[in-house]
């Protein structure tokens, strides 16, 4: 194995084969650490701390790309094909095909947006506003009463309406709004964790 190129901020990549040979993606987020790093050497402890309870929001990068790799006669060809404020992906087919196939999820202008690139062609396959509908906890697999949110964004606190004493696991859940069918919801977990009751 021998390295051919490289790709600066390079996060995540998939490979693929098509009729003219291999071809990747690659999502770039750039400059994703510089921003916690640049912390001052002669920062105190509270000052150290305080950044680093920032790190989410200090390392969001400003734009994500998505980059499509194709070889060429002089090395590597890398093409920008989607630039957005939020990305995940891309993916691409396990078959051949005739050429470059990547998808991925992007958001902007509010909306979610299914995207696709074939045949040097790129188009949005479905695009959603993904409201969130309503939210609860999960307690021990018992699911307890219900939120109502009704929005893109939110922040709630989430209590245990009857608390028991004894250890107890919970999730968060969300209920959300999806791109099918109008009655068709979709639920979204966080982590769980673990609260010992008196």
């Amino acid at each position: 194995m021998r390295v051919i190129d490289s790709i600066n901020g390079g996060y995540s990549a998939c490979g693929g084969r098509c009729n003219s040979g291999w071809y990747g993606g690659v999502l770039v987020l750039e400059d994703k650490d510089e921003a916690f790093v640049d912390c001052p050497t002669d920062a105190s402890f509270e000052e150290r701390a305080s950044h680093c309870r920032e790190w989410i929001n200090a390392t969001v990068p400003p734009k994500r790309r998505i980059i499509l790799v194709t070889p060429c006669d002089d090395g590597v060809k890398q093409e920008v094909i989607a630039e957005a404020e939020y990305v995940e992906g891309p993916i691409c087919p396990r078959e051949q095909t005739e050429t470059p196939v990547l998808a991925w999820i992007e958001r902007h202008d509010a909306r979610w947006h299914l995207m696709l690139y074939q045949d040097d062609t790129l188009c949005t396959v479905v695009s959603s506003d993904d409201v969130i509908r309503r939210a609860t906890l999960i307690r021990d697999g018992d699911v307890l009463p219900w939120t109502d949110v009704g929005a893109m964004t939110t922040t709630l606190d989430l209590v245990d309406p009857s608390p028991t004493p004894g250890s107890h696991w919970y999730v968060p859940t969300v209920e959300v709004e999806t791109a099918y069918e109008k009655d068709h919801f979709g639920i979204c977990h966080g982590s769980p964790y673990f609260v010992t009751g008196r």
